[in-house]
């Protein structure tokens, strides 16, 4: 041990292990839960909105295919780091789908299930779970980016 090795109180000073950068670097670029969430919006979504389409009235898929393809635009843009228009788009997105899916698709479901005269009880429990999911992934998304570290790295304070 050399005297180098000696803060000035008399404690040993640890050096960082090697490999690992600051904590800035460690946070640039689309990765951990900031790519998860990526993948959802450009891939995940509109496969699965591509997949609902086949099952759902025409209405309703042309409006879930809609929302889902906006989605994915929305997630380049994160992916990308396009600050502005991430923001501005992200915001747009998750308004719709509150919007959307509490709103406009229950009253369609209930519409449609009507005019076919199936179960309307059956459409509620459906339609009132859908928008509970809807619900909790733009809350759980809305707080990972107003807290995650990765994206005040990326895209600066209070950027969401």
């Amino acid at each position: 041990m050399s005297m180098e090795d000696v803060a000035p109180h008399g404690h040993l000073i640890e050096a960082p292990p090697i490999g690992s950068g600051s904590m800035e670097s460690r946070l640039v670029g689309t990765r951990g839960w900031l790519l998860v969430f990526c993948l959802i919006l450009t891939v995940f979504s509109p496969f699965r909105a591509l997949a609902v389409a086949l099952s759902q009235p025409f209405a309703l898929s042309a409006l879930n295919l809609a929302i889902s393809a906006y989605g994915a635009f929305a997630g380049v843009m994160l992916w990308r780091e396009r600050k502005a228009a991430a923001r501005k788009h992200l915001k747009i997105y998750f308004g719709i789908l509150l919007v959307v899916g509490t709103f406009a698709v229950p009253l369609l479901r209930l519409f449609v299930a009507w005019m076919n005269a199936t179960s309307v009880s059956e459409t509620v429990s459906s339609t009132v779970l859908d928008a509970l999911r809807i619900f909790a992934f733009v809350a759980c998304w809305t707080a990972y980016l107003k807290g995650s570290k990765r994206v005040k790295a990326i895209f600066g304070e209070n950027w969401f």
